[in-house]
């Protein structure tokens, strides 16, 4: 087992090594699309100062109530159906385990997760045992109401969200420290620690406002009786910091759609099967000039947003075998490549109508947005906010208020919501 100061070390180290791959100017695979005009521009100097901030506080951040989250654990954090052998006439015997090449020894609480078949796509089930989080997952109040398709899609969710909400309570009853470490992981302390561990992937702005929620929650990390609060931060730094995490997201979001209109994982290194590389090269070229008509308002913004677009037709590479991000990221990025069924394909949709449509009593009318798209300019655009600013529920795609057709390819209205958001 670490003792104490040597899991304080173990989380200096992380700061440390941070600065070391930051001052070593290495550009990191992109999260976002950064430093478009206007929009969220990293900086070495911010990386700097946040860990710095982080390092003056790094050694308190082990649990103090949960001693057993610093104990030294072997821990496979791979656990997929391609990576356990049953016996084939047992099932329920396991015969062997693989892929433990990679596998480190850290305190629990750095690298506890849930086994990865445990996983699912949907709403998880909340973490703990307080509150609405005792409850088990069960089926909605409209079920009877449901199709026959939506009540199969809808017992399936409720099975995987029991699954996952079972290993945890398995873990209370015969694994505390595992129970535990899991609930630590949702605290501000321990993602603090993970963003810091990630920040030269541009993740300074998280980093930021991870420190400055551990400031204002310094007693709780501390208790009563510890050391003041070496970080201070003034109330215009707090909303400089808000903004620019704003902008962060808003440049992850770009990014993410993209992904999406091209139809690979999140994030994607590049890397395509020979099957579909020629198809994958036609959409990326496509969806380049579209998203440069889209968010260059003249021919020096499109300059610099050409610099800042994240691919280029020579990185795309064929690929026989799975490549994975450095380990702490802990996602897959060559996977089969899927189109999204509720995106149309940019190479088989010759003719695209979208509208956006906006409740007359509750929201109010914004001029229209100016945007572009590649061979035929969008004629134009309508972006709306709403008067209460909830967030992204205000949009609706339809075909009764506005629509605009363009006659190759097909840019996410996510991007139009982002760009009228911002400028709304």
């Amino acid at each position: 087992m670490f003792s104490g100061s040597g899991t304080e070390e173990y989380l200096v180290a992380l700061g440390l090594h941070e600065l070391s791959y930051v001052k070593s100017g290495k550009k990191p695979q992109p999260l976002g699309i950064f430093d478009g005009p206007s929009w969220y521009k990293p900086s070495i100097a911010g990386k700097l100062a946040v860990l710095e901030d982080y390092l003056k506080i790094a050694r308190y951040l082990p649990p103090k109530k949960e001693p057993a989250g610093t104990a030294a654990i072997l821990w496979h954090d791979d656990l997929h159906s391609g990576n356990i052998f049953v016996h084939p006439k047992d099932p329920t015997r396991i015969t062997c385990i693989i892929d433990w090449q990679s596998t480190p020894v850290l305190p629990l609480i750095r690298h506890v997760i849930r086994p990865e078949f445990l996983d699912f796509e949907g709403p998880k089930p909340l973490l703990g045992f307080d509150g609405d989080a005792r409850q088990l997952p069960e089926l909605p109040a409209n079920y009877k109401e449901l199709s026959q398709d939506e009540r199969k899609d809808t017992e399936a969710l409720v099975r995987r969200q029991s699954l996952y909400k079972f290993f945890e309570i398995l873990s209370a009853k015969q694994n505390r420290s595992v129970s535990a470490a899991l609930l630590h992981q949702e605290s501000p302390r321990c993602q603090l620690i993970d963003y810091a561990a990630i920040t030269g992937y541009h993740m300074e702005p998280q980093v930021k406002a991870h420190l400055i929620e551990a400031a204002d929650a310094w007693e709780q990390i501390v208790g009563p009786d510890g050391p003041p609060c070496p970080l201070h931060y003034s109330e215009e730094e707090r909303k400089t910091a808000a903004d620019e995490l704003t902008n962060w997201c808003d440049c992850c979001a770009l990014l993410d759609h993209v992904r999406g209109d091209l139809g690979v994982p999140n994030p994607w290194d590049g890397a395509v099967s020979s099957a579909d590389y020629d198809e994958t090269r036609t959409k990326l070229r496509t969806i380049r000039e579209q998203f440069l008509d889209l968010m260059a308002t003249d021919e020096g913004e499109r300059i610099q947003w050409e610099k800042v677009w994240p691919y280029d037709d020579d990185e795309i590479h064929l690929t026989s075998t799975p490549a994975l991000t450095p380990r702490h990221l802990q996602i897959h990025l060559t996977q089969p490549l899927q189109t999204s069924q509720n995106i149309p394909s940019l190479t088989t949709m010759s003719t695209a109508k979208v509208s956006i449509s906006v409740a007359k009593k509750e929201f109010a009318r914004l001029r229209l947005h100016r945007a572009k798209m590649s061979i035929r300019r969008i004629k134009s655009l309508l972006a709306r906010k709403p008067d209460n600013a909830m967030g992204h529920s205000w949009w609706n795609i339809s075909d009764d208020d506005f629509a605009f057709r363009f006659d190759i390819g097909h840019i996410t209205p996510s991007i139009m919501r982002i760009l009228a958001q911002r400028n709304a």
